[in-house]
């Protein structure tokens, strides 16, 4: 599906309503800017993650990794035993 950018400049109060679901050019308007985004410095830099496979997740008891099923060795109750 192709998608566009505009910047359209309206006088001060006279600017269209905008909703959502609208449609413009034949289209659906799926995101707006309330500014002109185009002019900005800094424009917005793509960000990719990678998801952890579920059976590479961190424990959060002792950082370490270990599937699913398998019990953290820290999460173990220890015995004491104080016959030395």
């Amino acid at each position: 599906m192709g998608k566009f950018t505009f910047v359209i400049e309206f006088e001060d109060g006279k600017e269209p309503p905008v909703h959502a679901h609208m449609e413009a050019f034949g289209g659906r308007v799926v995101a707006v800017a309330f500014r002109d985004a185009l002019s900005e410095d800094n424009p917005p830099k793509t960000i990719n993650t990678y998801p952890q496979v579920l059976s590479e997740m961190r424990c959060f008891i002792c950082n370490g990794k270990h599937p699913i099923g398998i019990a953290c060795p820290l999460s173990s109750p220890t015995v004491v035993s104080h016959d030395a």
